[in-house]
């Protein structure tokens, strides 16, 4: 406040625990440095009357009515003995409608700005709104490599093609090569930096948003159970469960999953062996097609099954806290996505040339397989915006046919034969969690990572189903589903993990798919193949090493901002605190509108 220069982290939002007095006038004095809230989740101007408005927004009031009726109900145990039927934050028609309008408007492509985050923040939660984030960076980001691997694309199929002569046509493919082989090196580092900028990013939103210490104080899962005990400190009844039987049960979860995930690795590789001797003993035959779709039926089936198999497996472990299970859930999917998604391609790009042979090449038969695979997850999205739809139109249409029918039976009762509002929400289909959106974006950018090598325009593909993605999941969430819990969430979680695992496996797939499968090394030998993917890996680690290097996550920024925010509160919330209790009355050292917090010049609770 004294400097006349302004700097950066001075904008940044500051956050502070505000302890409630005996004395009122002394809550007074506190909460008048604090923002209050409209029921729209929009910030009280700074200037309108004291008491108006709430601390809280209606996201934080939801989340601690839930957090205080989950310490002495058994929520999910009542809920599945039909005692209790469902709980929902009610919603906000003026709200949704701006949200529908900016962040689901097919106009806006991937401009979304801070106060259209902070609507879905303020409405949804930090969790959905880390979502949002998230594909708007993907969008972002996957810009360049979409532009690069048109102009390699067009390169390759129309100026070596069209060549006149054939030292024109030769010299064209030369020239190519060279450009295979720097784009394959681009999208592995290019990658390498869009995960760590990310990390980076979600830090700087934690912090902005008051999240840092979130995963520490997260309330228990409703469905999480144990025995009550108060808490040594606060003397609050908690659930307790033993750790060395949960590390028990999740070893034996993960036991049960690795063994799913190889009997899949068996069953995928002996249903291409099969589909290898039918394709050599009947050539040209219907029977290689039998096969092909023997594997489709086979990832269908496996894939269901095994959904409830890890279901039931995450909620056996009994894990505390939404973070904990999520986290747990989501590595258990991914490790069989990763080898379900994946398995056909890495076969086609590695494997599939000295088992059965590859007529047109086997990078041409990846490039055709890697398309078809994006036209189908453009095509899922359309069942996936579809069938919450049809639900929620056939429980209404249920509700509507009881309450008609019972007038029928009973003309002496007033029945009504319309549902209010809330009975309507109530029928809308749950939204659940963004982790299957979550696996739907990391196994696409698996595809446009790992074997962006084979097809160029996979990230023009990708870029155009993430936008397809992020309007329709918008609409799911402000049309469809009923409005979710709106939970807090400190960064991706385990996500995070998965994209540096993707870093790193884009580094050997792309690297084998430019030696093993590229025309730049094709008259090489084995031996010298083996020898230039060692030196090859080697240098794009030590490259992606110092990217990771160069790109901290932790800004100067974040460090003073943190240091300005105790500064703040050290030098005028706490001095005004002090003075009032020597003189007995309140004598504010600074004018409310002065204090240097946000935009609404407030702080945060």
């Amino acid at each position: 406040v004294r400097e006349e220069i302004k700097h950066e982290f001075m904008d940044w939002p500051l956050y502070s625990t505000l302890e409630l007095d005996q004395d009122e006038r002394v809550n007074q004095d506190r909460e008048k440095y604090f923002i209050h809230y409209r029921s729209d989740g929009r910030a009280v101007p700074s200037r309108t009357a004291a008491g108006d408005g709430s601390l809280f927004r209606y996201v934080d009031k939801v989340r601690l009515i839930s957090a205080q009726v989950a310490n002495y109900l058994n929520v999910a145990h009542l809920t599945q003995n039909r005692l209790f039927l469902r709980q929902f934050p009610l919603e906000y028609k003026e709200n949704l409608n701006i949200i529908s309008s900016t962040v689901g408007n097919f106009k806006k492509f991937a401009n979304l700005t801070h106060t259209d985050i902070e609507n879905v923040r303020n409405y949804f939660g930090e969790k959905i709104a880390l979502y949002f984030v998230f594909i708007q960076y993907c969008l972002t980001w996957l810009a360049i490599p979409a532009i690069a691997g048109v102009i390699f694309y067009i390169w390759i199929e129309y100026l070596v093609e069209s060549a006149e002569t054939e030292l024109a046509r030769l010299h064209e493919i030369e020239i190519s090569e060279y450009i295979e082989l720097g784009f394959a090196t681009f999208i592995i580092l290019y990658f390498v930096a869009f995960v760590r900028t990310w990390e980076k990013k979600e830090r700087t939103l934690a912090q902005k948003w008051g999240m840092l210490s979130w995963e520490e104080e997260e309330p228990q899962r409703p469905a999480f159970y144990g025995e009550f005990v108060p808490n040594p400190i606060s003397g609050v009844l908690e659930r307790k469960y033993s750790k060395s039987s949960r590390k028990v049960k999740v070893i034996i979860g993960y036991l049960i999953t690795f063994s799913f995930i190889g009997c899949t690795i068996f069953t995928v590789a002996l249903l291409f062996q099969l589909k290898a001797q039918m394709s050599h003993d009947n050539p040209g035959t219907y029977v290689a097609r039998v096969a092909g779709m023997l594997t489709g039926i086979q990832i269908k089936v496996f894939n269901f099954i095994y959904k409830i198999i890890a279901n039931a497996l995450n909620n056996w472990e009994n894990h505390e806290t939404e973070t904990q299970y999520e986290d747990a859930m989501i590595s258990k999917l991914f490790m069989f996505q990763f080898i379900n998604s994946y398995a056909s391609l890495f076969y086609l790009a590695f494997f599939k040339g000295s088992l059965e042979g590859c007529p047109e090449g086997c990078i041409t038969e990846l490039s055709k397989q890697l398309i078809t695979v994006f036209l189908t997850l453009v095509a899922f999205n359309v069942v996936e915006l579809g069938m919450p739809l049809v639900m929620s139109w056939l429980k209404e249409g249920s509700e509507k046919k009881s309450l008609q029918k019972l007038q029928v039976e009973n003309p002496e009762l007033n029945f009504r034969t319309t549902m209010g509002k809330i009975e309507t929400q109530s029928k809308k289909e749950d939204y659940g969690s963004t982790m299957a959106d979550y696996l739907e974006i990391a196994v696409m950018l698996g595809f446009v990572f790992l074997f962006c090598t084979a097809n160029t325009l996979l990230p023009l593909f990708a870029l155009l189903a993430l936008f397809i993605e992020v309007k329709v999941d918008a609409y799911k969430l402000c049309s469809i589903h009923a409005r979710p819990f709106p939970a807090g969430a400190e960064d991706i979680g385990f996500w995070n993990f998965t994209l540096r695992f993707l870093a790193i496996a884009a580094i050997f797939t792309n690297v084998g798919l430019i030696i093993f499968g590229g025309s730049s090394f094709s008259d090489w030998d084995t031996p010298s193949k083996v020898y230039a993917f060692v030196i090859y890996e080697q240098v794009v680690i030590f490259l992606s090493a110092i990217i990771n290097k160069s790109i901290s996550i932790h800004t100067s920024n974040m460090e003073m901002a943190a240091k300005w925010n105790e500064s703040v509160k050290k030098e005028y919330f706490f001095k005004v605190e002090d003075e009032h209790l020597k003189t007995d009355r309140i004598s504010p050292q600074i004018n409310a509108d002065d204090c240097p917090s946000d935009d609404e010049g407030k702080a945060r609770v």
